[in-house]
């Protein structure tokens, strides 16, 4: 049996057991710094007219997700049809941070998205927060840092209607602003 061969046999194995897509070269986009990849982000959610999905470690608290976060409301507000789904570590998401610059409550991350939730519920909003893994007797004792030593959720893209961008990069300031990262943008059409 050649190389090819065997090389065939595996894809259509694979092909059987999953939903393959074709996909040309030439169609992926590749995005080259953060700035691109906030700017394509933002667009494609405005553009949005049916889903949008974001899955990362976090979900930052600084200024540049806060406008991300209220694109994501503006475009809830100007179309009805359109559900978000957000995906993130469920110990990350429980981090604490300050809430406001003059109070001294601390929240935990995921609690920016509290306004989203409520205002659109859960037909139109849902929080999913995954646990690697599940809770333990061992873990209820922990620091929320120590218990993402165990394991986290590391998957990040956004897929916007039919658009995919998968990346290394988690939504939030440090990447959207100086950190590089890998960004391939793989169209709906493809």
């Amino acid at each position: 049996m050649t190389q090819e061969e065997v090389l065939k046999g595996f894809t259509d194995a694979l092909g059987s057991e999953s939903h393959p897509f074709h996909l040309d070269g030439s169609e992926v986009h590749v995005l080259h710094s953060p700035d691109e990849y906030y700017r394509e982000l933002r667009a494609q959610i405005q553009g949005a007219k049916r889903h949008v999905a974001l899955s990362a470690l976090y979900l930052g608290t600084g200024e540049m997700e806060s406008t991300l976060i209220d694109d994501l409301g503006d475009l809830l507000e100007r179309e009805p049809q359109v559900k978000v789904t957000f995906i993130f570590d469920f110990n990350r998401a429980h981090r604490l941070w300050q809430l406001g610059d003059n109070n001294k409550q601390e929240v935990p991350q995921f609690h920016t998205l509290l306004p989203l939730l409520r205002k659109y519920g859960e037909k139109r909003v849902s929080l999913k927060l995954y646990e690697m893994p599940p809770t333990s007797a061992l873990k209820q004792r922990m620091s929320q840092q120590a218990k993402e030593i165990l394991g986290v959720y590391h998957v990040k893209f956004s897929m916007v209607d039919d658009n995919v961008i998968v990346t290394g990069a988690n939504l939030s300031e440090e990447y959207f602003d100086n950190r590089q990262d890998r960004y391939l943008v793989v169209p709906g059409g493809a």
